[in-house]
């Protein structure tokens, strides 16, 4: 008999799958089996998992919607608590200052040329009036992107097309045209490795370009509270419209996109027009549509990995090195990877 798997389910009362393939919970459709995997929907459940867990000594990776990563071949170790804790509460009114500025490596996107551009789309929410909205880390951003534009609450128009979770988003600090989520951020909410439900304000979540303070840590995000502005709902919904019918063309069965664009000194300093990892791929190296196995640089747009039938997380692997590889030969830059590594390769 299996002991933490009963306990587990005894303590939460949702089943627990042993030897779960992974590839089905993950947008590259790649990855082996988790020793354990549980599905959870309210915060209770989620940190009674973490718990026990911890107290069994079994490793423990919160699995958010699956984009953005690679999980390995030989699967994870330990637990994988797939969460699906949802919701978005509105807790008032509050006035509105978008904290613009301070990300340490925001794009200058008036130089940029960008695959997809938004410039044409661009407007600045002069608004004082905001709302502070508290969201668990399990909502899809889609989601809370339709929640909140079809009730007038602004400001997430940019981020329209994006996959994932609340608690990626804070994780990777996403960003949506010249936008990043942690403009919005206000505290974020999570549990520690004493099972302690502790909160951070913006100013110690260490907020960087596709980074935060999560990245450094076994931490387990719970939600996030935002604030947003009252601005333009009419004005935004066709923002949100038009960036998604753009975005259409992207590659889907993908991790999304692969490496971080170069900053704009390395792109100068290259005489590169163009600061986009995908431009570089593409028109500089010339590898798009090269395959590995059954993995492909994209046809439609060089920074995404598309995956085949019987695509294997090594051949995703392989292909990244070949990249970097070549990029750092040709430019003596070694491109950063923007998809996170799970599990054993």
């Amino acid at each position: 008999m299996d002991t933490f798997k009963s306990k587990l389910e005894q303590a939460t009362h949702t089943p627990v799958f042993v030897k779960e393939s992974m590839s089905c919970h993950t947008s590259l459709r790649v990855g082996g089996p988790a020793d354990y995997f549980t599905a959870v929907d309210n915060l209770e459940k989620l940190i009674l998992s973490y718990r026990c867990a911890c107290e069994m000594g079994i490793p423990v990776f919160v699995l958010g919607s699956g984009t953005n990563i690679l999980v390995g071949d030989k699967g994870i170790r330990g637990l994988v608590i797939k969460n699906n804790v949802s919701k978005i509460e509105v807790l008032g009114k509050i006035p509105f200052n978008l904290k613009r500025g301070n990300i340490s490596r925001r794009q200058e996107t008036h130089w940029r040329k960008c695959f997809l551009s938004s410039a044409d789309l661009r407007y600045e929410e002069d608004v004082k009036k905001g709302v502070l909205v508290e969201v668990f880390s399990g909502t899809l951003l889609s989601f809370l992107i339709n929640q909140t534009l079809s009730n007038g609450i602004t400001g997430l128009q940019w981020f329209s097309g994006i996959p994932g979770t609340i608690g990626g988003a804070v994780w990777n600090n996403i960003h949506g045209a010249d936008y990043f989520f942690g403009d919005f951020l206000k505290s974020v909410s999570f549990i520690d490795k004493h099972f302690t439900i502790k909160e951070l304000s913006w100013e110690a979540l260490n907020l960087k370009y596709n980074s935060s303070y999560f990245q450094n840590n076994s931490k387990i995000i719970l939600s996030a509270k935002l604030v947003f502005p009252l601005g333009d709902k009419k004005r935004a919904l066709a923002v949100s419209r038009e960036w998604l019918k753009r975005k259409s063309g992207q590659p889907k069965n993908s991790a999304g996109c692969t490496f971080s664009n170069l900053t704009i000194v390395q792109a100068k300093k290259l005489n590169l027009e163009n600061c986009g990892a995908g431009f570089v791929i593409d028109k500089i190296l010339g590898l798009r549509g090269l395959k590995v196995g059954d993995a492909q640089i994209s046809e439609n747009h060089a920074n995404f990995i598309v995956a085949g039938g019987n695509v294997k997380a090594k051949d995703v692997a392989r292909l990244i090195k070949i990249v970097q590889d070549k990029c750092e030969d040709k430019l003596g830059i070694r491109l950063k990877e923007e998809i996170v590594r799970v599990g054993e390769f």
